[in-house]
């Protein structure tokens, strides 16, 4: 909600929230999703290599739960490397 409000302050707490609950999460595809919202945020606020390391997190979680979101994350992890 926050990514799709533009509510990047409150996106970076959540997201923050977000990282001590890692070891909690044991979905995969919950994991992929929420580094692609970093991901997106980071790119937002131009931290190329921030966003980089959150969608390559979320690349390699999608693609360990065999989602096909992780096509997305491919292309999001190409345009990063190319913009950082």
């Amino acid at each position: 909600m926050c990514s799709v409000r533009g509510e990047n302050r409150r996106m970076r707490a959540v997201f923050k929230d977000t990282e001590q609950f890692k070891s909690t999460i044991e979905d995969n595809r919950v994991t992929g999703i929420i580094k692609k919202c970093g991901g997106e945020m980071y790119m937002s606020e131009r931290n190329w290599m921030a966003a980089l390391d959150s969608f390559w997190e979320g690349f390699v979680a999608m693609v360990d739960s065999g989602d096909s979101g992780a096509v997305d994350l491919l292309k999001y992890v190409i345009l990063t490397q190319i913009l950082s």
